[in-house]
This record gives structure tokens, C-alpha cells and sequence, in this order.
């Protein structure tokens, strides 16, 4: 952060973490980009994560985009088989924690 970067890569940075660490964590960072006015970059699999930070998504299958756009739009209507794949494991893992 000392070289005020214009972007930050976070390359599932939360994925070993606890809950309450991940909150910590994501919290820092969205601080950080909204003092500097920085880009960041969230790679992950977690879709909950996902949902509170981006502001637009990518979704990648086996390297390739299979469907990009706004997240509000790609979460609510998602044309992409690999999205509606993700999002069944999200509501599953949402189920099995309640």
C-alpha cells in the first residue's frame, strides 16, 4: 500500500480465514479503496463475499468468461450455466448453515 497502488489483486485472500477475520479483512480493504480511490480486484469462488463487494462480476470456466456485467444483473438473471452452478452451491451452503 505504500506505493499507492491503482489496483489491488485479492486472490481469494479470505478463503482460510474464519468468518469474523474475513470481516475484518474485507473491511480494511474496502477503508483502504475508498480513501484512494483504488481499483480492487476480488478473485473468489464465494459468491456471498462476492455479492457484498463487487460492483461488477466476470465468471470464468475453465479460463475462459462465460459471463460478465454488473452484479446485480449477472446475480438476479445469470445466462451462464457456470453462474447458476455457483449460485445453487451458495444457496446450498446457506442452507446447510442455518
Amino acid at each position: 500500500m505504500l506505493a499507492e497502488p491503482d489496483v489491488l489483486i485479492c486472490d481469494e485472500i479470505t478463503t482460510a480465514l474464519d468468518a469474523g477475520s474475513t470481516a475484518l479483512v474485507t473491511a480494511e480493504i474496502t477503508r483502504l479503496r475508498e480513501e484512494s480511490g483504488m481499483a480492487v480486484l476480488w478473485i473468489g469462488h464465494d459468491l456471498t463475499l462476492v455479492e457484498r463487494l463487487a460492483d461488477d462480476l466476470v465468471v470464468l470456466d475453465t479460463g475462459r468468461v462465460v459471463e460478465s456485467g454488473d452484479r446485480a444483473t449477472v446475480l438476479a438473471s445469470p445466462a451462464a450455466d457456470t453462474t447458476r452452478l455457483l449460485l445453487r452451491s451458495r444457496d446450498l451452503a446457506a442452507a446447510t448453515h442455518q
